[in-house]
């Protein structure tokens, strides 16, 4: 377990440098990040999260979780799963952001 909490730890400080790099419109030192490696970044540290926020039953009912733009699309077999996720989504999509420390996701849809 604490090996996982390094590895998350690590994976936020290296998704922090990126966006300071990614935001900063003068590139210093001659280092140029490409977009699209944050970009899968920070879908990582999203379905991280997610794993986090709702828990092992949940995060194990989803056969897919994917994020597209600002939105979180999660696939569940499960009617009664399928609900929960729905009535809660306004909250988990506010908590990954909590835990981001940025607004990454404005909405969730459940399939």
């Amino acid at each position: 377990m604490e090996e996982f909490s390094k590895k998350t730890r690590t994976i936020s400080s290296t998704m922090s440098r990126l966006e300071n790099y990614h935001s900063s419109q003068k590139q210093e030192n001659g280092i140029h990040i490409n977009p699209s490696v944050f970009t899968r970044m920070l879908e990582f540290s999203i379905k991280q999260k997610w794993k986090e926020v709702v828990g092992p039953v949940f995060a194990n009912a989803a056969t897919s979780v994917v994020v597209n733009g600002n939105m979180l699309y999660v696939t569940v077999l499960s009617p009664a799963i399928r609900n929960e996720l729905i009535l809660h989504r306004s909250t988990i999509v506010k908590r990954i952001n909590e835990e981001l420390k940025r607004k990454v996701l404005s909405g969730m849809i459940v399939k």
